[in-house]
C-alpha cells in the first residue's frame, strides 16, 4: 500500500486517522500538527502521500505548506477541512491538490480519496516523464519543429527551429516567421489548409529552400502533421523541417571522391569516363592519351609507398599546369595517367604528348632532398572515324601506351603507327585472356624433361615444364608465357606450378617410383623474384610439404637474378637451409654473366642452349662452352648443358667435362604423372 504523512492539529482527530489508516493496510510515516513540520517531514521521508489539514496553527497554513511541498516534489495531497467555503475552496484549488476529504471521516470516503489521489498522482508523474522526455528529444534532435494552433500562430519551437526563425518567433503568424523561397505564399497557405482537412498528403515532396530572418537561405524537407480535434488556440498542426544542407555537402562530398583521385586530388577512371562521354557528342576531332611511368615500381621499393605517392602528386600537377585549359587529366591506377585533349588534330595532339613527355623527362622530382628522375611511356589514339565508341578508343591508346613500353619506354607511340606491331600486340592479349581462363579452369599441366649425369656418382635431375591445355591440344610456354609476362600473369602461374608440384613430388618420393634419389627443378620467373609476396610464399609453400632435403632446385635466370640480386641472395640463403638447391638457367645469354657469377650462391650453371646446339660445327661456341664449365668448376659449381640433341654433342660434352646433359636426345618432355594425361599433340610456339 502507500506511505502516508498525516497533518493535523487536533490530537485525537490525527490518532484516529492513524487508525483508521493503518487498518486499511497504510503505514504511516509521520503524524505533523505544524505547516513548518509538514515541510521538513514531507522532503525528508518522501510519502506517497499526505493528508494535510487546511486550517493549521501557527505561520503557515496547509494550503501553503501543500504550495511548499508541491514546488519540490511530485506527492499526492488530499486535504482535510471540516469547512468547505467557496474562499476557501479557491485557494485550494491553486495548489491543485488531489482530493479533499469532509471531516467527519467516513471509511468508505477515505479510502476511496486515497486510491483516487495516488491513481492520479502516478498518472501525472508518468506524464511529466514522458513530456520531459518528447521535450528532451525535441529541443535535440537537428530537425526544426514547430506547433501552430487553429489561427495559424506559432506557440511552440524547438531549440533548431528558434535558432534559424528567432526566438521572438513565438505567438506570430505562422506565414511571417516562416517564409520559403521560390514558394508562391497563397499556395502554402492553400497547401496548409488541404493538408489541416485531409485533402492533401502532409509532406512535401520537393526540395525547399527555408529564409531566415537575416535573408540565410537553408535547404529543407517539409512535412505537416495536422493534430485532430483541438481548439482554435490549442495546437491543430505540427511544422517539421529536415535541414539538408549537410546531406547536399555529404552528398557532393561522396560524389567528388567517387569520381576523383584521393592521391594526386584529379579525375579517377569514372570520373574521367563519365566527363569524356558528355563531350564526345559536341567534338567531332579530338585525342585520348594513356601515360604510363617508366621503373616507377623502383622508386616504391627503394623509398616506400610515401615516395611513390609525392610523385605522382608532383606529377599530376605538372600535367595540369602543362595542359590546356579544357583538356582533362586522370589517373587510372597505380602508375597510369589519361588524358583527354578536345578539338585537337594529330599533329597538335603528338605535339602535346611529345611536350609531356619531354618535360616529364627533364623534371627533377625530390623526396627528402634525394633528386631524381623518371620518364614516360604514352600511347595516343585518334578519336575520329565512324567509330564513337569510348571504350574503343581507350582500349586503341592503352596499346599504344603498352606498345610504348615494350619498344623500351620514354616514347609516344600513336594507336595506329605499326599495324604489324599491333597485330602481334592482340595475339598476345589474345593469349593473356586464355591464361586467364586456364588458371581459373584448372588448366595448367606440369610436365616433366630428364637431365641425365654425365658422370657416375651424381644424382639424376628432372626439370618441370609448364603446359597449357585447352581441350586436346597442349601449348608450350613459348606460346603463351609471353603473354604472361607483359600482362603480369607470371607470379600467378609460377604459384600455381608450387602448388601442384610440390605435393606430387612428395607422393612420387613416398612411393618410390622413381630412381632412389631425385632432385627435381622447378622455375622461377624474374617477376616472382621481385614480388616480396611469393618471395615469402615460396619458404612456406617448401616448409609445408616437408620434401626430402637435397630433392628441390629452383631455376632462375641470370637477368632476373642480377635485377633483383638482394632479393634473390636472401630467398636463397633461406631456402638452402631448407635443403633445396639453385640453378642459374640459360647462362651466357645475359650481358655480365663472369661479372656476377661470384656474387650468386647458386650450385648448378645451366650453359644456354645457343652455345650448345652447334658445339661440333662452331669453334666459338665450343669455347664458350669450356670457358664456362671451366669457370663454374673452378667455382664449385655442377654444369649442365641444354638442347642436347644427337649423341655427338653428347660425346664432345663429356669430353670438356660438363656434369649434366638434358635435350630431345633423351626424351621429350613428358607429362608428370596420371594426373596429367597425353594429348593428341603438342603446340610449339
Amino acid at each position: 500500500m502507500a506511505d502516508i504523512l498525516i497533518v493535523e492539529d487536533e490530537a485525537i482527530t490525527a490518532m484516529d486517522l492513524e487508525h483508521r489508516l493503518m487498518n486499511m493496510g497504510h503505514r504511516i510515516v509521520g503524524i505533523c500538527t505544524r505547516g513548518e513540520d509538514a515541510i521538513y517531514s514531507a522532503q525528508k521521508e518522501r510519502p506517497h502521500l499526505i493528508l494535510m489539514d487546511i486550517h493549521l496553527k501557527g505561520d503557515i497554513d496547509g494550503i501553503q505548506a501543500a504550495r511548499e511541498i508541491r514546488m519540490e516534489q511530485a506527492t499526492a495531497i488530499v486535504f482535510l477541512t471540516a469547512y468547505c467555503d467557496a474562499e476557501t475552496l479557491d485557494k485550494a484549488k491553486q495548489v491543485e491538490p488531489h482530493g479533499y476529504v469532509i471531516k467527519p471521516y467516513y471509511d468508505e470516503a477515505l479510502r476511496s480519496n486515497i486510491e483516487v489521489a495516488l491513481y492520479r498522482n502516478d498518472i501525472e508523474r508518468r506524464l511529466k516523464q514522458h513530456e520531459a522526455l518528447l521535450s528532451t528529444v525535441l529541443q535535440n534532435i537537428g530537425d526544426g519543429v514547430i506547433a501552430v494552433d487553429g489561427e495559424l500562430r506559432v506557440q511552440f519551437l524547438n531549440r533548431e527551429a528558434q535558432n534559424f526563425l528567432g526566438e521572438d518567433a513565438l505567438h506570430k503568424p505562422l506565414r511571417e516567421v516562416f517564409r520559403l523561397d521560390g514558394v508562391v505564399e497563397e499556395e502554402w497557405q492553400a497547401h496548409i489548409g488541404a493538408v489541416l482537412s485531409g485533402r492533401e498528403s502532409a509532406a512535401f515532396a520537393d526540395e525547399l529552400f527555408l529564409v531566415s530572418e537575416g535573408g540565410r537561405a537553408m535547404p529543407v524537407q517539409i512535412v505537416l502533421s495536422p493534430i485532430a480535434g483541438g481548439e482554435e488556440n490549442e495546437v491543430a498542426l505540427i511544422v517539421t523541417y529536415r535541414n539538408l544542407s549537410r546531406e547536399r555537402e555529404l552528398s557532393m562530398r561522396l560524389e567528388h571522391e567517387s569520381t576523383h583521385d584521393h592521391v594526386t586530388g584529379i579525375y579517377n577512371r569514372e570520373g574521367f569516363v563519365r566527363e569524356v562521354f558528355q563531350r564526345l557528342d559536341s567534338d567531332p576531332d579530338c585525342a585520348l592519351l594513356f601515360m604510363d611511368l617508366d621503373k616507377f615500381k623502383i622508386i616504391n621499393e627503394v623509398h616506400g609507398h610515401s615516395a611513390g605517392d609525392d610523385l605522382l602528386r608532383q606529377l599530376a600537377a605538372i600535367l595540369r599546369r602543362a595542359l590546356r585549359p579544357t583538356d582533362l587529366v586522370c589517373r587510372f591506377s597505380g602508375d597510369q595517367f589519361g588524358v583527354f585533349l578536345p578539338s585537337c588534330a594529330e599533329e597538335e595532339a603528338f605535339s602535346i604528348a611529345e611536350r609531356l613527355r619531354e618535360t616529364i623527362q627533364y623534371r627533377e622530382f625530390f623526396w627528402e632532398q634525394t633528386a631524381y628522375r623518371v620518364t614516360a611511356s604514352l600511347g595516343l589514339a585518334m578519336v575520329n572515324g565512324s567509330e564513337r565508341s569510348l571504350e574503343h578508343w581507350m582500349i586503341r591508346a592503352d596499346e599504344a601506351c603498352h606498345l610504348a613500353k615494350e619498344q623500351g619506354g620514354n616514347r609516344v607511340i600513336t594507336a595506329d603507327r605499326s599495324k604489324t606491331d599491333y597485330q602481334d600486340y592482340h595475339g598476345r592479349l589474345r593469349w593473356y585472356f586464355r591464361c586467364l581462363e586456364a588458371l581459373r579452369d584448372d588448366r595448367i599441366a606440369l610436365y616433366r624433361q630428364d637431365i641425365v649425369p654425365l658422370n657416375a656418382g651424381d644424382t639424376p635431375h628432372c626439370e618441370i615444364l609448364v603446359r597449357l591445355i585447352e581441350g586436346e591440344h597442349v601449348y608450350t610456354p613459348g606460346q603463351f608465357l609471353p603473354a604472361a609476362e607483359l600482362f603480369g600473369l607470371m607470379t600467378d602461374i609460377d604459384l600455381k606450378v608450387l602448388h601442384l608440384a610440390l605435393p606430387l613430388i612428395r607422393e612420387e618420393l613416398s612411393r618410390g617410383e622413381g630412381p632412389p634419389a631425385m632432385v627435381y627443378s622447378i622455375n622461377l620467373s624474374g617477376t616472382s623474384l621481385s614480388d616480396n609476396a611469393v618471395l615469402e610464399a615460396i619458404p612456406n609453400l617448401v616448409r609445408e610439404h616437408d620434401l626430402p632435403f637435397g630433392s628441390l632446385c629452383f631455376e632462375i635466370t641470370e637477368t632476373a637474378a642480377i635485377s633483383n640480386l638482394s632479393r634473390v641472395l636472401g630467398l636463397i640463403r633461406e631456402c638452402r637451409e631448407l635443403g633445396c638447391f639453385f640453378a642459374l638457367d640459360d647462362f651466357g645469354s645475359g650481358l655480365s654473366s663472369f661479372a656476377y657469377l661470384k656474387s650468386l650462391p647458386v650450385d648448378y650453371l645451366k650453359i644456354d642452349g645457343m652455345f650448345v646446339k652447334n658445339l661440333c660445327e662452331d669453334r666459338g661456341n665450343l669455347s664458350f662452352v669450356q670457358a664456362m664449365n671451366q669457370v663454374s668448376h673452378a667455382l664449385g659449381l655442377k654444369t649442365v648443358a641444354e638442347f642436347v640433341e644427337d649423341r655427338a654433342t653428347l660425346e664432345r660434352l663429356r669430353d670438356i667435362g660438363v656434369d649434366f646433359a638434358q635435350g630431345y636426345y633423351f626424351g621429350k618432355p613428358r607429362p608428370f604423372s596420371s594426373r596429367f594425361p597425353r594429348r593428341k599433340g603438342e603446340h610449339h610456339g
